[in-house]
């Protein structure tokens, strides 16, 4: 693998789940409490270092919402790997997984890494009917079994919170590693 390496990283999941709160917690901001939805796209880039090598991340957090879904398409293409966003609060969105992975991999005509993020952990003790872990670990785990099957890489779970940085920096770092073992086996170019 070459020292230095850009990968694509696309935050796809409903409108609200947190998602652009989960980036800007990555790229070392405080958290918003205000929430002002993404109109289309919009990106940042990080470095970081796994081992010995470093990782330019440009990450592209894509409006939820319906009305943008024509435009999506445009920006998911070029990712190397997705990040799959719910809120562990909100139902609709958790059950809107699978359709969110299919966009993704429809978008760039390809299947791809992604990693399932469970965010607003921190509001499951304030809430009562929310998605356990356990819930969201069984429905991860059996799309992942697909994916290692037919494409040779997992789905990884992560418990996420925007709000306390809980397990930010571990998701992205972990589809990283997922995306680098993946283009291995691909024998990809950009290694």
């Amino acid at each position: 693998m070459s020292s230095r390496v850009l990968l694509k990283i696309g935050l796809m999941g409903d409108s609200a789940v947190g998602k652009t709160a989960l980036r800007n917690r990555f790229l070392g901001e405080e958290f918003q409490a205000d929430y002002l939805a993404t109109i289309g796209a919009d990106f940042a880039l990080k470095e970081i270092k796994l081992g010995k090598f470093s990782v330019v991340l440009q990450v592209w957090d894509l409006a939820g919402q319906s009305a943008f879904h024509d435009v999506r398409s445009v920006y998911f293409l070029g990712s190397r790997g997705l990040v799959m966003v719910y809120d562990v609060t909100n139902r609709t969105s958790f059950n809107s997984i699978g359709n969110w992975i299919a966009e993704g991999w429809r978008s760039n005509k390809t299947p791809l890494p992604v990693v399932v993020a469970a965010n607003k952990i921190d509001l499951r003790d304030e809430i009562s009917d929310t998605i356990t872990e356990n819930e969201g670990q069984l429905k991860v785990k059996e799309i992942s079994k697909v994916t290692e099957e037919q494409y040779g890489f997992p789905i990884k779970y992560y418990e996420t919170s925007a709000l306390k940085g809980d397990g930010v920096n571990e998701l992205f770092e972990g589809l990283v590693n997922i995306i680098i073992d993946w283009l291995k086996i691909k024998k990809d170019q950009i290694l």
